[in-house]
């Protein structure tokens, strides 16, 4: 076979291939790139909560937060945030 023949067969094979591996790859990052904007979307309503009802939240406090991924962790705080009544309270349900 010529080197030709090899490179438009290569190219052949790879049009061939790649099509049906893309989707697989995209459909197995969507789901945990939507569950990872979902905490990231919960931790700043965290957040915002938390300087609503005390004006200020420490920078570690935030970070903490914000490292959270777990869905139930993530709704606990939520109710910590809005039913704690000073920050010091809330920090106790980290």
């Amino acid at each position: 076979m010529t080197s030709e023949l090899i490179t438009k067969l290569k190219e052949q094979i790879k049009a061939k291939i790649e099509p049906d591996l893309k989707p697989k790859v995209i459909e197995k990052e969507r789901p945990k790139g939507i569950e990872q904007g979902r905490a990231q979307g919960k931790a700043e309503i965290i957040i915002k909560v938390l300087i609503h009802n005390f004006n200020s939240v420490p920078a570690y406090i935030q970070r903490k937060i914000q490292r959270s991924k777990d869905p139930a962790s993530l709704d606990s705080l939520l109710n910590a945030a809005l039913t704690s009544q000073s920050i010091a309270e809330f920090k106790l349900k980290l």
